[in-house]
């Protein structure tokens, strides 16, 4: 089996193409991953781990105290806020108004608290119980008087993690980076090694997966390796990668120049062919091709490539340099110098953050020189890093953003406008001008349609920049983080039309399965609705008895609920809108299920007999309705958690039902009448709590069984 390789500066990912549909590998519960590995001094077998009952009870408590957290800052931040604009307008009144630059000062010393999804606290939490789980484990192998080492290290945001929980061992983040700066031998073999390790990891994932060995791989390469433009072997880079892939076990290794990959992606699902301009820019790199896209042909026709070293971490650079870099003393007279700030920004640098470490800070004026011994502790500055590149993200989105740094001084942290984006992101749009000129220039009367993926194109002034050198041409958002590693592995795997008649056999019994997997839905739609039936009926019954008192205001507030929760579960797939699934409903129930994008990205996961209903789409429009309905399921999910959160709020009605039993007693005086009473209470106390649990037990998603069963695979 061949899979196809995106080796990234900032993430990973890899991919097959089997009978002409791509099957992205998952790590974990993503299909892709940080580059970044993290080699600890003892092993502990995560497999062990498992999600108790009481861990999920632990997790629950924590998002509600932290839910309850973020609505007394909140609450704060607008009591403040609120008293900031009140004496602005006082001294408006009084004829002494504050002037603009005066409001800004005062403001930027608001920052408001960020609002954490569910899943992103879930997540969070869940990590983090993972990692005191790991330090029982490692404290119980340290007793024992084991001492394992492995031989293989923990990758992604796990390693990051790992680093965030100060365990020993060290961490090397985006090591593609690396290989095209002429480094010391010690180095160069440290990089080519953690190279083959993140390599290996991916050729695992792929044969657990896969059920197979895989030992043939088509590599993503850059135009140009970032360090390499002034090398006069320009193929070093890639050698050293050809060895790092054979070091990780593959046998057969070939190289796809980047650009060309994302190119062959395009080319797939267009049907008329066109001239396009194929732009690539991730994290370390930048590649352009101009081909010949789309139409009968069996792949696109590459004219010309260009390439160059730079991408979104310089962004990530510039921006730390400018925000972060001054709280630790940069621009300060007592401070380092330039170049120690810039190495400490530079993570991916080994060189450069063994240069940041060796810096005497002693004669460094305080409070920086205490925030720069802790900046300058193991994975301090990685840390940094990460947080300096979830400001870039949220200032692409909103114009202003918050950078707390409480890791390095409780408390500490800055107020960021979107201009400190505009401006650290100058230096890489004056780069990608350049490049864009010279393409212009090398093609002055075409006018080909720009297809843009990797990770920095969907930042906005990217895509304005692009605008200006092509102001002429149609521009299309591939799929930011899988547009390159989809054409590897259909070069890996090139589609070869099926049988005619094994392919009518073969979508016969897909029909037949999915008609199948449709009428398993109904039937548990159908369970689900009785349920609501028998609540509805029982709630009649309650309203009628209690009508009048503060149990009924109680069971109008759980039908509204409930009521909530059936529109809930109809916008995330597991209930129909009627009373039962269409064919198209239920696959759009698939699709809005489809966590982390994995199975619906592309028209070619549509099942052939529900082609004719998306007729008019392409693969952009495709890709935006599969990503409003998984945005939907996601948000509605939220809604059922709100609903039984209110529920838990409402009080008890211990006082109420007491008062009512103890009747009998102190009214009725003959025996036989108190008992006849006594079990007219009880009746009616069970029916109360029988319809209170029916209600309650509604409140929740009502998923069919699936399995991970996919009826269109």
């Amino acid at each position: 089996m061949k899979i196809g390789v995106d080796f990234g500066t900032s993430f990973s990912s890899a991919a097959v193409c089997i009978n002409g549909k791509v099957q992205y590998i998952t790590f974990g519960q993503d299909q892709q991953f940080r580059t970044a590995v993290f080699f600890p001094d003892r092993h502990v077998d995560e497999s062990l781990f498992s999600l108790t009952v009481e861990y999920e009870r632990e997790i629950d408590n924590v998002i509600r105290a932290r839910k309850s957290r973020y609505s007394q800052q909140l609450s704060e931040y607008e009591m403040r806020l609120a008293a900031v604009v009140s004496e602005e307008r006082k001294m408006a009144r009084e004829g002494d108004p504050y002037s603009p630059r005066e409001k800004e000062a005062r403001r930027s010393t608001l920052i408001k608290p960020r609002r954490f999804a569910d899943e992103e606290m879930r997540q969070a939490e869940f990590n983090a119980i993972r990692r005191r789980w790991r330090d029982q484990q490692r404290e119980s192998i340290a007793q024992e008087g084991l001492h394992v080492r492995q031989a293989t290290g923990v990758f992604g945001e796990d390693a990051i993690d790992a680093l965030y929980n100060s365990e020993l061992g060290r961490i090397f983040q985006s090591p593609k980076s690396m290989l095209g700066f002429k480094l010391e031998q010690p180095y160069l073999d440290i990089v080519t090694s953690v190279v083959a390790q993140i390599l290996a990891h991916i050729r695992r994932a792929a044969e657990q997966q896969l059920g197979t060995e895989v030992r043939s791989v088509v590599l993503g390469r850059p135009v140009e390796f970032r360090g390499s433009g002034a090398s006069v072997d320009h193929q070093a880079p890639q050698r050293l990668l050809e060895q790092a892939a054979r070091d990780a076990g593959f046998t057969q290794v070939e190289f796809l120049e980047e650009p060309c990959a994302a190119a062959l992606a395009y080319h797939v699902g267009e049907p008329a062919a066109h001239e396009a301009l194929i732009i690539d820019m991730g994290g370390g790199t930048t590649d352009v091709a101009y081909a010949t896209v789309g139409g009968n042909a069996a792949k696109p026709v590459i004219h010309r490539v260009w390439g160059k070293g730079f991408g979104g971490t310089d962004v990530d650079v510039e921006l730390s340099m400018r925000v972060a870099m001054p709280l630790f003393g940069h621009g300060n007279e007592h401070g380092l110098p330039l170049y120690a700030y810039r190495s400490a920004a530079k993570v991916a640098d080994l060189s450069r953050q063994q240069a940041f470490l060796k810096y005497c800070i002693k004669r460094v004026v305080e409070p920086f020189k205490t925030r720069l011994e802790i900046l300058g502790e193991k994975g301090a500055t990685v840390r940094l890093n990460r947080d300096v590149e979830q400001l870039k993200i949220e200032l692409s989105d909103d114009r202003t953003a918050g950078l707390s740094l409480d890791f390095i001084e409780q408390g500490l942290a800055v107020h960021v406008e979107d201009v400190a984006l505009t401006t650290s992101a100058q230096g890489l749009l004056d780069k990608l001008g350049q490049l864009l000129e010279q393409v212009r220039n090398e093609l002055p009367e075409a006018n080909p349609v720009i297809f843009m993926t990797g990770g920095m194109s969907r930042a906005p002034y990217v895509q304005d920049c692009v605008r200006k050198y092509f102001d002429r041409s149609r521009i299309v958002l591939g799929d930011a983080s899988f547009g390159v590693v989809t054409g590897l592995a259909q070069f890996a795997q090139p589609f070869v039309a099926a049988d005619p008649v094994q392919e009518e056999k073969r979508m016969t019994q897909l029909s037949e399965r999915y008609a199948r997997a449709v009428a398993h839905a109904d039937e548990s739609a159908a369970l689900y609705q009785n349920k609501v039936d028998d609540f509805e009926r029982q709630l009649q019954v309650q309203r009628n008895i209690f009508a009048g008192t503060k149990v009924a205001k109680y069971l109008d507030l759980l039908e509204e609920q409930v009521s909530s929760t059936h529109e809930a579960n109809q916008l995330a797939g597991w209930l129909p809108h009627g009373d039962k699934f269409t064919e198209l409903e239920y696959f759009e129930a698939l699709v809005r299920q489809d966590r982390g994008a994995r199975r619906y990205t592309s028209l070619a996961n549509v099942p052939g007999f529900l082609r004719h209903e998306f007729e008019d789409c392409d693969e952009d429009s495709f890709r935006s309705y599969a990503d409003e309905l998984r945005q939907e399921c996601r948000n509605v999910y939220g809604w059922v958690t709100e609903s039984r959160e209110i529920m838990e709020d409402q009080p008890g009605f211990d006082d109420f039902f007491d008062e009512l039993g103890s009747w009998p007693d102190e009214v009725v005086a003959k025996k036989r009448h108190a008992d006849l009473a006594l079990t007219l209470f009880d009746n009616l106390y069970e029916g109360w709590q029988r319809c209170q649990k029916a209600g309650l037990d509604l409140l929740q998603m009502a998923n069919y069984r699936t399995d991970d069963f996919d009826p269109t695979l």
